[in-house]
């Protein structure tokens, strides 16, 4: 550190007066703080920068791990985390002089949502109101995507001859008609069936029906035909 003398006055009071004496002292350049001060946040940069970029690489594998998973839950904190580590980092690197060359963590890629489907696999059968079976399926969504659908798959019982309508009960307690099923749907009766995989899945946008988080009712109505549907799964999407 360069100091440099100054000139202090010091005033003393005597019998005769008072004396003034000019005595030397000594005072810091306020660049030279600044300069200190640089040297500092090099040391902290050079130092934590390592080990900040190595938590962030960490980070982002995690991050894949979790879109693979479709936690979307787990991808926000993570992110969240991510931009923790990007301001701490911007920190240190405002924190020394211009002329320093650090090299700066790129933006991170904006991330697209994954679609997450809800499926229930448990049979049911809806005919005339006292014969119906298990014919109201819930979801519970955790949150709301872009776009929504509904798909199912199910055919008549002993025949293909089976018609009604398929309603969306949502968590604010509005029953919304979203599509129906007819005879020429299907293509083999559930008699011949051992699989929904044997099945043509029927698919409806329900985009403008589903609004908010929270659990999801689709209820299925027999209206006409020889036979009852019989349903094997039923797939939300949202």
């Amino acid at each position: 550190m360069q100091l440099r003398p100054l000139t202090r006055i010091l005033i003393m009071p005597t019998a005769l007066g008072l004396l003034f004496f000019a005595l030397p002292a000594l005072a810091v350049e306020p660049n030279q703080l600044t300069e200190l001060r640089s040297n500092l946040a090099g040391k902290r940069l050079a130092t934590l920068q390592p080990l900040l970029a190595s938590y962030r690489q960490q980070l982002d594998e995690l991050e894949n791990l979790l879109l693979r998973a479709n936690n979307t839950t787990g991808v926000r904190n993570v992110q969240q985390e991510k931009g923790s580590v990007d301001n701490e980092l911007l920190g240190l690197v405002k924190a020394v002089e211009p002329q320093a060359v650090v090299a700066t963590p790129p933006p991170a890629p904006p991330i697209r949502r994954e679609p997450i489907t809800l499926v229930n696999s448990g049979q049911g059968l809806a005919g005339a109101a006292s014969f119906s079976e298990n014919n109201l399926y819930s979801f519970k969504l955790p949150e709301v995507g872009t776009p929504s659908s509904l798909t199912f798959y199910a055919t008549g019982r002993r025949s293909t001859d089976s018609y009604g309508n398929v309603w969306l009960l949502s968590p604010e307690g509005r029953r919304t008609k979203v599509t129906k099923w007819k005879s020429s749907h299907f293509n083999t009766p559930a008699t011949e069936i051992k699989s929904y995989q044997k099945l043509k899945p029927i698919t409806t946008d329900i985009s403008d029906y589903v609004k908010v988080p929270g659990t999801y009712q689709i209820e299925f109505e027999w209206t006409d035909g020889v036979d009852p549907l019989v349903i094997y799964r039923v797939e939300f999407t949202s």
